[in-house]
């Protein structure tokens, strides 16, 4: 009897109508620009909701170009911002269950160039969820978010960077940017990341640096970049995943496909069109190109000049790997004994710069007591 009348209890009956009705209209509301409030009426937010990809990586077909239109997502709704207009964009990484070195760098350079570009921004967050290491281990841990708060990525959106759990498989991630080619700073990066192997990282020291010359020299030319000359030029990234030393650099420039013509003669076209077979036409052709630039001797039968770029450098290093993503291309070097180490595509979207990775195995005998 009394749990009948307890049912009737007019308070209790209101309450359940409260939820029903909070829980009918936010599933209305989802998703839609014109919502509806709790008295029935509709009105417009200025806010923005993006809903991040589960995989956050340039690397993987399946999720390149998903990953590069959720960051052009972002940038037009930024740019919607004016002196006398906030715009309000909410990133949704509810979804978002990995982040790869590639895809965290690619996405820190974004929002930071965005901060200088795109000034009058509100950013709000839902953060990734945690997920489990292993199928071994039941308990989840919140990997992602961890990775884009002790990279910066919160940082870059106006979030204050928190205490966080200490996780192996974070901290070992480590970035720096800058607008002049300063090699201390590689070797400082390379150094916090494998202080606690027995790996000798100066393979990677002045093959990085190259890169990062490029990205000053080239990427930025200002008789092909329109618009003033941004104050970061480049991002680097070096982390330990897997039992492996990745590095990269980022720069968010003009891309290979539009500087290489502007940097090389017609005899070396005429040389790497004999090289590759057909004329270049396709930003992966331009970055198998820019890759026989510093060869010492190669099928093109002619010297470059010399020096440790990072192809040779993968070429001699078993397992090893390097990664080329440029505009629209991807270019890949695996250093495995295959017959066929080298992969190139060409996508949809453009990433309008250019990302060099590079990967080497770690000795698991290696650790330092």
């Amino acid at each position: 009897m009394k749990l009948i009348e307890k049912r009737n209890d007019p308070s209790i009956l209101r309450a359940a109508l409260k939820r029903g009705l909070r829980k009918t209209i936010s599933n209305y509301n989802k998703n839609r620009k014109t919502k509806k409030a709790r008295n029935g009426n509709k009105y417009e937010t200025g806010r923005v909701k993006i809903v991040a990809p589960s995989v956050l990586d340039l690397s993987k077909i399946n999720y390149r170009d998903t990953f590069v239109d959720f960051i052009q997502k972002i940038k037009d709704a930024a740019k919607k911002g004016r002196i006398s207009k906030i715009a309000q964009v909410h990133l949704c990484f509810r979804e978002t269950k990995m982040v790869t070195a590639s895809g965290g760098l690619y996405l820190l350079a974004n929002l930071e160039r965005l901060n200088s570009e795109a000034p009058y921004v509100k950013y709000s967050v839902t953060r990734p969820p945690a997920t489990r290491i292993n199928q071994n281990d039941k308990n989840r841990y919140p990997v992602v978010d961890s990775v884009m708060n002790w990279l910066g990525i919160y940082a870059a959106l106006g979030k204050v960077k928190r205490e966080m759990r200490q996780l192996p498989m974070v901290d070992c991630w480590e970035a720096t940017r800058g607008s002049q080619v300063l090699s201390a700073k590689v070797g400082e990066l390379l150094e916090k990341v494998t202080e606690s192997t027995g790996q000798n990282h100066q393979a990677l020291y002045r093959p990085l640096v190259e890169a990062m010359s490029n990205s000053v020299e080239h990427a930025y030319r200002p008789d092909l970049y329109h618009g003033s000359v941004p104050k970061t030029k480049w991002w680097c990234i070096a982390t330990i995943m897997n039992n492996k030393l990745i590095a990269l650099v980022c720069d968010l420039g003009l891309g290979i496909s539009k500087t290489l013509p502007k940097t090389q003669s017609s005899t070396f076209f005429s040389r790497i069109t004999e090289y590759i077979g057909h004329a270049l036409t396709s930003d992966s052709d331009f970055i198998r190109a820019s890759l026989q630039l510093k060869k010492s001797a190669t099928k093109l039968d002619y010297r470059g000049k010399g020096g440790p770029d990072l192809q040779s450098v993968i070429e001699k290093i078993p397992n090893a790997k390097l990664a080329v993503y440029s505009n629209r291309g991807s270019y890949s070097y695996t250093n495995r004994g295959k017959a066929k180490p080298e992969t190139w595509f060409d996508h949809k979207l453009s990433i309008n710069g250019t990302i060099v990775e590079c990967s080497l195995d770690l000795p698991i005998q290696g650790k330092k007591s």
